[in-house]
């Protein structure tokens, strides 16, 4: 993972220099790798531990060889209060949570209480409707047994009843998508099916009625565009800008003009 690490470094470095050839200084890069398996990490965290050379020639080498380091993130159920206290956002706590119970029904179950401050600040964000698709969709996908109802029956169990009405809309758009299609894995139309009436209930809470026309394009919609749309509810001032890509098209027509130039030249 350290020479992994490296790579990547490197390859960031590699693309900054070729974008800005002007470029005379580097930014710090710091690596961080979050580890949440059943054991405590035992690999090197440091790149100059990988190199194989004795003494008394290592003390020799070593300034020649890259020297750095990753920062570790240990997820192991002993650490997770502590992580919990320094997590800096309540979205960076729920977060953490998440992943650290990630496989374990019995600690999803068991330890949601412990996150309950930080739940309720998270569905209190004007970037709820954003962040809690999100956060359910990592639950159910690391706990498939739980499904979907269960899932969200346990934050609603932890969360302030007095959380906005269109957060409890997408929890209800969830608890009916799981009982549809029984379990996360295998139905993706019916995964897809739940993301269209969520969105749809997103656009609504936030711009109103939604025309027919968009609701059947919505319909029609693959996983991926649905996902990308979802993203933009919240910072679209408009609902069809919400569906619509100006970027794109105006790169298009930019890269189409240049086009024409060139040929004219």
């Amino acid at each position: 993972m350290i020479l992994r690490g490296g790579i990547y470094q490197m390859r960031i470095w590699e693309q900054l220099v070729r974008d800005q050839p002007d470029l005379q200084r580097l930014p710090p890069i710091v690596l961080i790798v979050i580890h949440h398996g059943p054991t405590r990490w035992t690999a090197a965290t440091s790149f100059e531990d990988l190199i194989e050379v004795a003494e008394p020639m290592r003390s020799a080498l070593l300034p020649y060889t890259p020297r750095f380091r990753m920062m570790l993130v240990e997820l192991t159920p002993e650490r997770t209060s502590e992580l919990l206290s320094q997590a800096m956002t309540a979205l960076g706590k729920v977060a953490m949570w998440c992943i650290s119970v990630a496989g374990n029904d019995a600690r999803l179950e068991q330890e949601i209480g412990r996150i309950a401050g930080a739940l309720d600040a998270v569905l209190a964000h004007e970037n709820a409707v954003a962040a809690l698709p999100a956060l359910l969709r990592y639950l159910l996908t690391t706990h498939p047994r739980v499904g979907a109802p269960k899932i969200v029956d346990l934050l609603e169990t932890a969360a302030n009843p007095g959380a906005k009405r269109v957060v409890m809309d997408v929890l209800d758009v969830f608890r009916q998508e799981g009982r549809v299609e029984g379990r996360v894995e295998g139905r993706v139309e019916g995964r897809v099916e739940g993301q269209a009436r969520m969105l749809v209930k997103l656009l609504a809470a936030r711009f109103g009625s939604v025309p027919a026309a968009m609701k059947a394009r919505i319909d029609a919609a693959k996983e991926a565009e649905l996902s990308r749309w979802a993203l933009r509810v919240l910072k679209a001032p408009t609902l069809e800008a919400v569906l619509d890509e100006p970027t794109r098209k105006s790169a298009k027509a930019g890269r189409t003009t240049a086009h024409k130039r060139a040929r004219s030249t």
